[in-house]
């Protein structure tokens, strides 16, 4: 496994993975929250009023996951952003896609960023007129961009299946 398994509550086994359970060929992140600490980036002090995503939301997500201090919203599993290097080196092929009015817009791309630096294959999109979790609301959909965003998101993933059985044709039998 990439981290140690989460935090279960008191008198509850860890969660082991099954055997069959690898790592994934490819990671599609969409507005993902990558940071739960209370950075104060320009993109979060911007867009720091966002109707889909004010502040305290981002507080009431770290304690859904039961990080309510500081010191356990920085642990990796919650916050992957701060993961260290011989863990993020080893993820697959990652696309992560975000809105330009998106609070999460500089976490992207400094995760992005790092996790290129570190030989991990992928790309960042930024949609630059869309908010956060712009593909979530059908009705946005017939905004140009959010269409072109669907598709590109929909080719990404048909390059994951075509390189998958591409390899699997490949391997001895």
């Amino acid at each position: 496994p990439l981290l140690p398994p989460p935090r279960m509550p008191e008198g509850q086994p860890p969660l082991d993975s099954p055997p069959w359970c690898g790592m994934p060929d490819g990671l599609l992140l969409i507005c993902p929250v990558l940071n739960l600490c209370r950075s104060a980036s320009p993109s979060r002090v911007a867009f720091a009023s966002d109707v889909l995503l004010p502040q305290p939301l981002l507080v009431a997500f770290g304690a859904a996951y039961g990080a309510k201090e500081l010191r356990e919203m920085a642990d990796p599993a919650v916050s992957p952003a701060l993961a260290p290097d011989d863990v993020l080196r080893r993820l697959p092929a990652t696309c992560i896609q975000v809105g330009g009015f998106d609070p999460l817009l500089d976490d992207s791309v400094d995760f992005n960023t790092r996790i290129r630096r570190l030989g991990v294959a992928g790309e960042l999109r930024i949609h630059r007129s869309l908010t956060h979790t712009f593909p979530s609301f059908p009705h946005l959909h017939v905004i140009p961009e959010v269409a072109e965003a669907l598709d590109t998101t929909l080719e990404w993933i048909a390059g994951l299946f075509r390189r998958g059985e591409r390899a699997k044709r490949a391997e001895p039998a």
